[in-house]
Order: C-alpha cells, then structure tokens, then sequence
C-alpha cells in the first residue's frame, strides 16, 4: 500500500494553485506515494520563489529540515527543487516521486542506525563484561534471574540500581533505577506491545553497571522509569488489583510525570485520592468509572510509589506475583 504523504501550498496565484492541484489529481496513478493536501507536518512545501512572501516561506520550511519546491521564473533556486513556469506534469510527477524515495530511504537509514546502536550498546557490555574479568571477580559480579514478563518485572518489589532487562538477543533495555532512568533502542509504544514478553535481568558489579550506563546512555534515548511504569500498569493490569490494594485507602501523594496527558476520568480520580483517604471500590464509585478503571488507575499509582497509607508515611513497590482479583458487587 503507498505511504500516504502531505503537501502544502503557499503563496501561489489562484490560477496556479488549482493547475497544480489538478496536475496532482490526474498524475495519482503514477506517483509513488499518495499525496493529500495538508497543513499537518506536511512532507512538502509548494511555494512561489518569485515573491517575498513564498521566498520567505521556503527559507524557514528548508530550515526547519522540510522538503520544498520553489515555484519560479527563474533558471536556478537556492533549494533542491524547483518547478520551472509554465508547471509541467512530468515535472511535477518526477519531483514528488524523488521526494518520497528520499523519504523511505531516510526511515530506512533511521532504523539501520537505531539497530546499529543498539549492537554498539552489546557490543560494548560485551567488551566492558571481559575487562572486568581479568581482575578478581567478585560473588555477585553477575546476577541472572527470571523476572516473568516486563509487566510483572516493573512492579515487583525488591531494590535495583542499574540492570539489563533482555527480552531477546539484540533487545533490551537499560534500567537506572537509582536515577529513575532507562535507555533502549526500543520505543515506548513497542515496550507496551512486549508487556506481557518474557525477560531476564542481569545485574553487575557497581563499577561495570555504571561504565555500561555511560556507554548506552551516549548512545541511545533516556527516558523517564515512572512514564514507563505507568503506562505499562495502565495498559497491563487488566482490572486485576494488587494484592496491597484490596480493602485498603490511600491517598496519592503527587501527579505522575508523564509524556502524555492524563485523560480527564484519570484526572477526576487523582483529584479524589489526593483529598481523602480511598479504597479503590470507593474510588470507582466517587468518580462514576468502572471498578476496573479504578483498579488499573491504583495500580499504577501503587507501582510508581505515588499512593501512601494514611497511618504510613510511604509506600514500596507491590508484588504482582500474588495479585488478586477483586469482587465488586
């Protein structure tokens, strides 16, 4: 199926305007892409070069890492493309399809580099891992443990520093949990989708977990613990209460900090948690969401540490392992 792509078209004469548009609308069948007219993080820019105000348009677009095509009397542009008066239709088809090729081959090169780094990073833990060796090894220079699934990993109790969490050769990801960081190769939407994989973690000596971190950390993305917890549990929980939940009040000690907003029925039950003391069936019904919202809602705010007990100044982290379900009648 072609990759549906954006145009738009600024500061052209009506005339001009619809010629192109009429161009665009009888050379679809030959264009590699599907092209839509669109304000939206468009992929390409139309514009006249031969007045100020196009000119200027195309300046900031090409700054801004933006494809444009100059429009224009003139034999030669400063930008890469331009349609020469009177617009021509192989001109424009030629164009538009020299666009999107450079278009799939950028993604491509995108996720050559990612894969790259992402071997760079094993690599590195690899050679990190040898060195370490040749020394006096310590007991508990390398711990391996079955952690269950991500899900199940991110909200289990016990302490971390900085781990590895593998789910396959060449996937993995990086936990400083002391900074409440990690790093991955891995996009957020594509650890959601692996919630439920199986993982394992290893875990090192003080002083090769932290030269492993400033090797992935130089070369990978760095992200926030809590986001991940969060939308992890959200996702992952199921209705399905902790076992530290059931019958119990808490109170919500602060706001996640999170990538996204929260949704306005979330925000409505952080509003409630953070004035009285709630169980969670209470929760459910103060703020007119399914018990299983309400459910999936403390869960997270349990596994981010965010709820405490009214009688206990804080909180730790839950054990999945013996979650329960709850019965609401």
């Amino acid at each position: 199926m072609p990759q549906t792509r954006g145009f738009q078209i600024i500061a052209l004469q009506n005339i001009d305007r619809l010629l192109l548009k009429s161009m665009l609308g009888m050379l679809e069948p030959h264009l590699s892409a599907h092209w839509v007219e669109s304000a939206l993080a468009p992929t390409v820019i139309f514009a006249d070069a031969d007045h100020a105000e196009g000119f200027q348009v195309l300046s900031e677009a090409s700054k801004r890492g933006i494809c444009v095509v100059a429009i224009t009397n003139r034999p030669i542009s400063p930008w890469g493309s331009m349609l020469r008066r009177p617009v021509q239709t192989r001109d424009v088809m030629a164009i538009l399809n020299k666009i999107d090729a450079e278009q799939v081959s950028a993604k491509e090169n995108q996720r050559q580099q990612t894969a790259n780094a992402e071997r760079a990073v094993v690599a590195a833990h690899a050679k990190v891992l040898a060195k370490s060796r040749i020394g006096p090894q310590l007991p508990d220079a390398e711990l391996l443990r079955k952690a269950g699934n991500l899900y199940q990993y991110l909200t289990a109790r016990g302490p971390r520093k900085i781990v590895d969490v593998r789910f396959a050769p060449g996937r993995s990801v990086m936990f400083n949990h002391s900074l409440g960081e990690y790093c991955s190769a891995i996009s957020p939407p594509q650890l959601l989708k692996l919630a439920h994989q199986p993982v394992k973690e290893t875990a090192h000596g003080d002083g090769q977990a932290n030269a492993e971190w400033a090797v992935a950390k130089r070369m990978l993305p760095t992200r926030s613990i809590e986001d991940l917890i969060w939308q992890v549990t959200m996702q992952a929980s199921e209705g399905v209460a902790l076992e530290e939940l059931v019958d119990a009040r808490y109170l919500l000690t602060r706001l996640p900090r999170l990538s996204v907003p929260m949704a306005g029925s979330a925000l409505s039950m952080a509003k409630l948690l953070t004035r009285t003391p709630t169980s969670v069936r209470d929760l459910a019904r103060s703020a007119d969401v399914p018990i299983a919202q309400a459910i999936d809602f403390c869960n997270a705010a349990f596994a981010c540490n965010l709820l405490r007990s009214p009688t206990a100044p804080s909180v730790s982290f839950p054990s999945i392992l013996s979650a329960v379900a709850l019965k609401f009648s």
